[in-house]
């Protein structure tokens, strides 16, 4: 039943009225939800990527999820793993308080979780939740100053999947990260 549980928040956050609710009180709710993309279990990881998505593709919510809720962080970190390879420069260049660390799961060289196939849709809502982040201003100036183009360029390297490889393009051409 628990299993079940982050696919209903999902099916939820795709209504205006239930990303609405997820976003309440400094977006309490979906805090707790984005949480579930780290999870051990591969439902509640697509159910998390799902809702997060959901939420980020209604622009009129953008500031307050960049306010509360680390969601740049939590798109990115499950690609973090033994693949991605960036130079110390790269890994400093990340770290400035953020909530969860980039630069701590760039360096661990640990493993990723989305390394299997099966994860293909995984990966696929969490490339379009960060596209979805970069329709709004706010969200393309996050996604800039956070200096993750390192991330996306080893991330878009190592994609096996042609459908998340150009979500990920799209991101770059939107932000215009390849300046950086």
């Amino acid at each position: 039943v628990l299993e079940m549980g982050a696919m209903v928040l999902a099916n939820l956050s795709a209504r205006e009225g239930g990303r609405r609710l997820l976003c309440e009180d400094d977006a309490g709710m979906l805090k707790g939800a984005v949480r579930l993309v780290t999870h051990p279990s591969p439902l509640r990881r697509h159910g998390g990527a799902l809702i997060l998505r959901n939420c980020l593709l209604d622009e009129s919510l953008h500031d307050v999820i960049l306010e509360n809720v680390p969601a740049l962080d939590t798109i990115l970190i499950p690609f973090v793993g033994k693949s991605i390879d960036l130079t110390p420069e790269e890994v400093a260049a990340l770290e400035p308080g953020r909530p969860l660390t980039l630069a701590a799961a760039a360096a661990s060289k640990g493993e990723g979780q989305f390394d299997e196939e099966s994860q293909v849709p995984v990966r696929m809502a969490l490339s379009e939740a960060l596209l979805a982040m970069c329709k709004s201003e706010a969200g393309r100036q996050k996604v800039n100053q956070a200096a993750v183009y390192p991330i996306i360029r080893e991330i878009h390297m190592r994609e096996n999947n042609e459908e998340v490889k150009e979500s990920f393009e799209h991101v770059v051409s939107r932000t215009e990260l390849q300046k950086e």
